[in-house]
């Protein structure tokens, strides 16, 4: 499998999730200007799933210097479509909950729930400007999510994550925190297969997303407005 048709189909497929993300911990002088608000959760459009098998590495190989743009296109059209026929949630919203929880807890913050609105674009003002009705908007964005194979062993797939948590005021349209976590394993031995990944209705694969949801809760709750 040629090394660089593999690195033009992860820069095809993770451009989507071409965000910045910066490292704001919540200043604690924040924190009385947050204690005891409603937070909202954004809604955001669920973002392109990415199923990358050699066999589409492959076929992307008979297209030269395109092959990266075409083969990725594939796994985006293939991730999808096991998306909508598992009913596989996008990990942003449990993350989010996790964390709307924790604020709770420390910070006496109520959650009133996922917003009615949804916000494509990453404009903090954006968000600001669709959910006036909270004082404080959460913004869980799934950046990338979806499996790929093992360049060790192309039996084996490992389900990658990465997501960005920011914090915003809705009346200024500041970040208060803002921060961004990565599930990528490493081990190939207990890793699924493809058919092991998929069977039972994609379970193996929902159980791996919501492992690496956890893993992003810990993360955010460790470093940012859990802190």
């Amino acid at each position: 499998m040629p090394r660089g048709l593999l690195v033009l189909v992860a820069l095809a497929v993770t451009c989507t999730g071409c965000v910045s993300v910066k490292d704001i911990p919540l200043d604690q002088r924040a924190i009385p200007k947050i204690t005891g608000q409603d937070v909202v959760v954004v809604k955001r459009p669920l973002p392109d799933f990415s199923a990358m098998t050699a066999g589409k590495i492959s076929a992307g190989a008979l297209f030269g210097p395109l092959g990266g743009a075409v083969a990725g296109a594939a796994m985006i059209s293939a991730g999808n479509e096991l998306v909508k026929e598992h009913a596989i949630d996008d990990p942003a919203y449990a993350i989010a909950e996790e964390l709307a929880r924790s604020l709770a807890a420390r910070y006496s913050i109520r959650s009133v729930g996922v917003g009615t609105g949804v916000v494509s674009d990453n404009d903090a003002s954006s968000v600001a400007a669709t959910y006036k009705t909270a004082p404080l908007a959460l913004d869980v964005k799934t950046l990338h999510w979806g499996f790929m194979y093992f360049s060790s062993n192309w039996a084996r797939y490992r389900v990658v994550y990465r997501a960005r948590m920011r914090l915003i005021s809705t009346t200024t349209a500041d970040v208060i925190a803002e921060g961004g976590c990565a599930s990528y394993p490493e081990k190939s031995d207990e890793a699924p297969t493809y058919d092991e990944l998929l069977g039972n209705g994609a379970s193996r694969l929902k159980a791996e997303l919501a492992k690496a949801a956890q893993f992003c809760t810990r993360e955010f709750l460790t470093k940012y407005p859990g802190s």
